[in-house]
């Protein structure tokens, strides 16, 4: 009887770690993000996806960084982007991702507008995507050079799928991440939707800008929701980045009066 007691007891025990939900917080590329994991047996450790997550948020912060002058974006920035450059195969496949959303949206999604948006000096005109070229799978040039350039309309959405696919692979099927509030991946029921918002204005600053005309004074807000399901799993990512780019896109549908 007694050994039946410590059983129930053990099994009880067993029953309430493995629906304990797990909440992993993390701060990178300036943004607060949250991972929430609900009930269910885990595959690997709390510390072990933890680690995990981390040193994949610290990959695209020091490859994409605005603002750490040692992140690889910054540094092909100095060197001047009209010379054949080496880039990492990330920063490579992002930026061919960049340039097809370019051509899909008819130059609306465009990150050579970094040149105005960072105050770049000289003239700070987008100069586009058309002139962006590839040597090989990690060399490339622009036709003009855009001074800088500003992942931010896609990489959150890019990465909310990364970071989804890996928690997938983990074994874990009920899961939301989110970046900051304005990108998550939320899967749940065998789907995963991905859900971006945007806005032209945050804290009184201009935050996107139109690349047709950068001086046009805006103050709109759009939400985007792209489903999926698991087999299309290795497009995740791309799914995520084209939920951002539709929402950043969708903010410029209306035009406004210049900037005084």
């Amino acid at each position: 009887m007694r050994m039946w007691r410590w059983l129930q007891l053990w099994v009880g025990l067993a029953l309430s770690l493995s629906v304990q939900a797990t909440d992993l917080r993390f701060f990178s590329m300036g943004t607060h993000w949250h991972v929430h994991i609900d009930g269910q047996q885990q595959s690997v450790s709390e510390t072990t996806l933890a680690a995990h997550l981390q040193r994949t948020l610290e990959r695209y912060d020091q490859t994409f960084s605005d603002w750490s002058e040692a992140s690889e974006l910054r540094t092909l920035e100095r060197k001047g982007m009209t010379t054949w450059q080496k880039a990492s195969p990330l920063f490579c496949e992002v930026l061919r991702m960049c340039q097809g959303f370019y051509t899909q949206t008819h130059g609306q999604f465009d990150i050579t507008v970094g040149a105005k948006l960072w105050r770049a000096p000289g003239d700070q005109t987008p100069v586009g995507m058309m002139g962006l070229q590839f040597r090989d799978p990690q060399t490339f040039r622009f036709a003009r050079n855009p001074k800088r350039l500003t992942f931010g309309g896609m990489l959150k959405g890019y990465l909310v799928g990364v970071m989804a696919s890996d928690l997938y692979r983990a074994g874990l099927r009920s899961f939301v991440v989110n970046a900051g509030g304005g990108n998550l991946s939320i899967f749940k029921d065998d789907s995963i939707d991905f859900l971006s918002s945007s806005a032209t204005l945050q804290k009184g600053h201009q935050h996107i800008l139109s690349p047709q005309n950068p001086e046009l004074s805006l103050n709109h807000q759009a939400h985007i929701r792209i489903k999926s399901i698991p087999q299309l799993r290795q497009h995740w990512a791309y799914l995520g980045a084209l939920s951002d780019v539709q929402s950043t896109v969708a903010t410029l549908a209306v035009s406004s009066s210049p900037r005084s």
